[in-house]
This record gives structure tokens, sequence and C-alpha cells, in this order.
């Protein structure tokens, strides 16, 4: 079930997705605080909402940045490396981060993920 969310709520995931995923900018440019405490608390608060967090991954896959587009740029970087391809590993690294691709697997994670 798809949630409609607030103005500022949809002007954060956009302005959250566009910086690549700093949430106290997104706040501010929605309109939460001037960058002070306030629009840190704002953004933590914000991207811990599962209906915004789920829009800012919809938005994610829908401009390439989803697991298998990822997935399909770090084996351009390893088999057919360019010279700025550190600043490319760096933001994958960080989108992994946030989506927590990076947490510890599990015995079930693994045996789920040697089946797919």
């Amino acid at each position: 079930m798809v949630m409609m969310l607030k103005p500022r709520h949809q002007k954060f995931v956009r302005a959250f997705v566009e910086n690549g995923g700093n949430a106290t900018r997104a706040a501010q440019v929605a309109g939460y605080g001037s960058g002070d405490g306030y629009s840190r608390l704002a953004g933590h608060r914000l991207i811990t909402n599962d209906n915004i967090k789920n829009l800012v991954v919809a938005e994610m896959e829908a401009t390439g940045l989803g697991l298998k587009s990822l997935v399909r740029r770090l084996r351009q970087v390893i088999f057919h490396p360019q010279e700025l391809d550190g600043i490319s590993v760096t933001a994958m690294n960080a989108i992994g981060k946030w989506q927590g691709w990076n947490k510890p697997l599990t015995k079930v994670d693994l045996i789920v993920h040697s089946f797919e």
C-alpha cells in the first residue's frame, strides 16, 4: 500500500536522493531548520520513517542506484578499470552501508543467497 507523503516529506526524499544521501542537508532543503542541530535531528527522524525510507529506496531504484545497477557498475570497475573509479567505489560503498548491504550475514542469509 502506497502512502501519500506530505509535500515537505516528498521534498526531503527528492533532496536526499539528489544530494547522495545526506539527511541533514535534505532536511534543510525541505524546510526543517537551517543547518543547526534541529536539521540533523529532523533528518534522522525523517529517514527512519518507514514510508519515507521506502520511497527513497524506490527513487534510488528508479534512478539506477539499486542493487542490480550497483553490482553491474562494480563489475565494470573490477574488469575494466578507469581513472576515476575510486569515486564510484566510494559512492557505492556509502549507498551499500545506508541500505544495510554490509551487515554481517547469518547462516540463514547465506543459504538463501546461495540459491538465488
